[in-house]
């Protein structure tokens, strides 16, 4: 009885920029283009390659979310409390 096997999945190009540009991005060299471009790129691909650069690129913009919200709370901070 012949075994039954998986289909394999295919990796496009795509989905290798996407990872690339995701992981550019988490490691600072343009961290909003970066995920944005992984995001995009991303987005439909099935392949876990794909998939890696979707996730990547949407933890990579989450931080770069926060850490813009967090440097203009500080400035905001320093603004109002050298006003006192």
């Amino acid at each position: 009885m012949p075994q039954a096997t998986q289909p394999t999945e295919e990796t496009t190009g795509r989905a290798v920029v996407s990872l690339i540009f995701s992981l550019l991005s988490l490691t600072g060299w343009c961290p909003c283009i970066g995920s944005v471009v992984g995001i995009v790129l991303g987005t439909g691909e099935k392949s876990g390659v794909g998939r890696a650069g979707l996730v990547l690129g949407w933890i990579g913009f989450g931080l770069y979310v926060l850490g813009t919200i967090t440097i203009v709370l500080t400035l905001l901070l320093e603004i109002l409390v050298e006003g006192v």
